[in-house]
């Protein structure tokens, strides 16, 4: 092999013809020629004597074989004035033919492995643990600042993530979101609850370390209140290292400030008169929960607030949160669901007194008339709308079990009318356009992410997306659909029925159901066998309204009672061995049981009854 030679930058000859890699190609030259102006040409160049002809006058010209981004990066540094057409570059001169020097060429190019980024960003730590500042490695390299910082925050993660992602077992994304925990211990501990049998991606190691970040473009909070305020509390504002945005750290911190000056609002409103000012999203009811003040003469647009009489803010309220606009909005002129139907309860606890003389009706609610006023379980709509959300809730998470189920349901839905599922899900008219991108970004940021995921992984996932979709509830003015019932019968009984008692409200349900609702589904627990539900004889008739449902709702909490309109198919109610003496009650639900001996208690052996839909 022949020696290393020098000779100078102008006896240099670059050709196409003997090269493999184009002259168009010129990635990264300007870090190339920095990292040349700083250490010098670390690898010399391999190159052959050029035929220059016998009447060429001069020192002998030489083409270069391999080695030509550097020869471009020498050119620059030249071109700056950095370095001179004399200066001497080291060479290794080879006595090829045009064949054999385009070989060499493509042999050096295809055989060169190029450094795992692993590796690449553990130096630049090690050089940063040397002394050397992120500007002054900045320099040497010709990068930017910024991305030497990237480079060292790759390069210094838990020693077990730089392993996984050196063996491939996660994406560049995945190693991006370990670098947003500063702490290696808690990047190692999160991958391992990932486990080792998975392939990681970004997504997941967010979701692993519950980073909340918002960005302030998007932020209604900080838009709402003002950055100046947040940062003035004590927030702070990041910058990503991986993209351009910049996030609120501390989005508990925005979120407080915003309903403290929400609640200032809410305090006005209460002063100027109003019955109740509430915010939006703290009081967990929106203006679809309300009826107006205006009633049918409302049409739907926000009125403003000084428009109102003093007798129609005394009798209503006002929601209050953060407009599109980043401005408070007020919903004014509202009267909440559970004041209208205490006062209708109020008032049908009045026609059941016996002084009423029977003389005036009560208010009739919406399941009071018409042909379902028969159903002893017949609900209001809103009541209805309630109950069919702790459902959605319920079937959610029974659903989100069984990935193979799940999988049947989501090609099921998709196949499917688009308005004929419960799980809303569905496959676009135009076939070349895409309809489901999930809340990590577009739909070929969602699938790059995924094609190196495994068949379990992308199953729990979609377990996940499917669940979340379901929609169950009724709204008012609705019927409910038969899909729902299929799906519900599709689940496993035993983790439905238990996620579905944990969601159902029994105090909630039956305070605001008719007395005969609460007596009907009591006479169901007794006949099922559990017989304490009915205390003795017809007691139970006696009862004021509010006594009553808080009898239902005791017992239904106890046995797993459940509506109708909530029940699977394999529905039973949960008897006990030996039913446990109900608690000391006060009042007339007290005396009420003392008017005589209660009924037997249930047969010693274990009983499930079943009361089926």
């Amino acid at each position: 092999m022949s020696a290393i030679q020098t000779i100078t930058f102008a006896q240099l000859v670059a050709s196409d013809e003997i090269n493999a890699r184009t002259t168009g190609k010129k990635d990264a030259i300007d870090e190339l020629a920095a990292s040349i102006a700083a250490k010098g040409l670390i690898q010399p160049l391999a190159v052959r004597p050029a035929d220059t002809g016998a009447s060429a006058k001069g020192p002998q010209r030489y083409e270069i074989i391999d080695g030509r981004r550097r020869y471009q990066a020498l050119a620059l540094l030249i071109r700056q004035k950095q370095l001179k057409r004399d200066t001497p570059v080291p060479v290794l001169v080879r006595d090829e033919d045009d064949a054999e020097a385009l070989e060499t060429s493509l042999m050096a190019n295809v055989v060169r492995l190029p450094m795992h980024p692993v590796d690449q960003h553990e130096v630049f730590a090690r050089i940063a643990e040397g002394g050397v500042t992120p500007a002054g490695i900045a320099a040497r390299f010709g990068i930017a600042e910024r991305t030497v910082k990237q480079h060292l925050a790759l390069g210094r993660l838990a020693p077990e993530v730089r392993e996984a992602w050196r063996k491939g077992r996660m994406n560049d994304d995945a190693a991006r979101a370990f670098a947003i925990e500063p702490s290696p211990e808690k990047q190692a501990a999160a991958l391992e609850r990932l486990g080792r049998g998975r392939q990681i991606d970004g997504w997941l190691v967010r979701n692993e370390l519950s980073v909340v970040r918002e960005r302030v473009d998007q932020s209604d909070e900080i838009a709402f209140i003002g950055e100046a305020a947040y940062l003035a509390a004590g927030g702070r504002i990041d910058d990503d290292l991986f993209d351009e945005a910049r996030y609120v750290a501390d989005v508990p911190l925005a979120k407080r400030l915003a309903r403290d000056k929400l609640q200032a609002h809410c305090d006005r409103l209460k002063a100027g008169g109003w019955s109740w000012a509430e915010i939006e999203e703290v009081c967990g009811f929106n203006n679809w929960d309300c009826q107006h003040v205006l009633g049918e003469d409302y049409d739907g647009n926000s009125i403003p607030e000084a428009e109102f009489s003093a007798e129609q803010r005394a009798r209503s309220g006002c929601l209050v949160s953060i407009g599109m606009d980043g401005k408070v909005h007020i919903e004014a002129g509202l009267l909440r669901r559970d004041y209208v139907e205490r006062r209708q309860d109020e008032q049908a606890d009045e026609f059941d007194e016996d002084d009423r003389g029977g003389d005036l009706p009560a208010p009739a609610s919406e399941a009071d008339t018409g042909p379902a006023a028969a159903d002893p379980f017949a609900v209001s709509q809103v009541l209805l709308e309630d109950i069919t959300k702790a459902q959605t809730a319920a079937a959610a998470e029974a659903l989100g079990r069984y990935p193979d189920l799940t999988l049947a349901v989501a090609v099921a839905a998709l196949g499917g009318p688009r308005y004929g599922t419960p799980a809303k899900l569905f496959v676009s008219q135009d076939a070349h356009q895409p309809t489901y991108t999930g809340s990590g970004g577009t739909f070929a940021q969602q699938l790059k992410a995924r094609l190196n995921s495994n068949g379990p992984a992308l199953l729990a996932e979609l377990a996940g997306i499917v669940a979340g979709s379901l929609q169950l509830t009724v709204k008012p003015g609705t019927r409910r659909p038969d899909h729902d019932d299929h799906l519900i019968a599709a689940l496993p009984s035993a983790d439905y029925l238990r996620a579905m008692r944990a969601a159902f409200n029994p105090a909630d349900y039956f305070g605001r159901s008719r007395k005969d609702t609460a007596i009907a589904a009591l006479e169901e627990m007794h006949d099922a066998g559990y017989k304490s539900a009915l205390l003795s004889g017809n007691s139970i008739e006696t009862l004021k309204k509010a006594d009553l449902a808080q009898w239902a709702a005791e017992q239904a909490a106890a046995c797993g009672w459940l509506p109708p309109q909530l029940r699977h198919p394999a529905y039973v109610l949960d008897v006990p061995m030996k039913p446990e003496k109900p608690a000391r009650s006060r009042g007339k639900m007290a005396a009420a049981e003392q008017s005589s001996e209660p009924e037997a208690p249930a047969p010693s052996t274990a009983r499930r009854s079943r009361v089926r839909a």
